[in-house]
């Protein structure tokens, strides 16, 4: 589901699936765009222009069982980006990319624009583990955008191990 809201002559999409951080990143960028005045260059939709969210993400995976996940990404700048979604091996321990580490996004448009990608993970070990190492780069400023952890999840032996 999804709501506009109309701010400064510019909509913004408000996801609200996920962990809800694209809401509270929209929520910011409405703020300063019916407030142009109020430029807090630590504020949320400037330090995290884009977002990366997960779609469902699996509470519970099988220990070396490949996992179809789907990500939303909300670009929160006020123009069109061209993107690259990298999952970055050396910042995620426990729980693996299963296949390419990054995929070529299309353009997004600015202001709440959105796209859907699916990614395959795997847990090589057992425990409560966190999908971290996201990062999103433009490719036409190689700006990068690192993401926090995007979701725990509870990864178990099979039966028979």
């Amino acid at each position: 589901p999804e709501a506009t809201m109309r701010g400064g002559g510019s909509d913004f999409v408000v996801h609200v699936q996920g962990s809800g951080l694209s809401v509270d990143v929209a929520a910011m960028a409405a703020a300063r765009a019916a407030n142009p005045s109020s430029m807090d260059r630590n504020a949320l939709d400037m330090l995290l222009p884009i977002t990366v969210e997960p779609i469902s993400p699996p509470n519970r995976m099988q220990l070396g069982v490949p996992y179809p996940i789907r990500f939303l990404i909300v670009n929160h700048s006020d123009r069109y980006l061209t993107l690259q979604l990298q999952f970055r091996l050396e910042h995620m321990k426990g729980i693996s990319v299963c296949g390419p580490s990054f995929k070529n996004l299309e353009e997004i448009a600015g202001n709440g624009g959105s796209t859907t990608v699916e990614v395959r993970f795997v847990a090589l070990s057992a425990g409560i583990l966190q999908v971290r190492g996201c990062c999103v780069v433009d490719l036409a400023t190689g700006l990068a955008v690192p993401q926090p952890p995007l979701f725990n999840t509870f990864v178990e032996t099979t039966e028979d191990e």
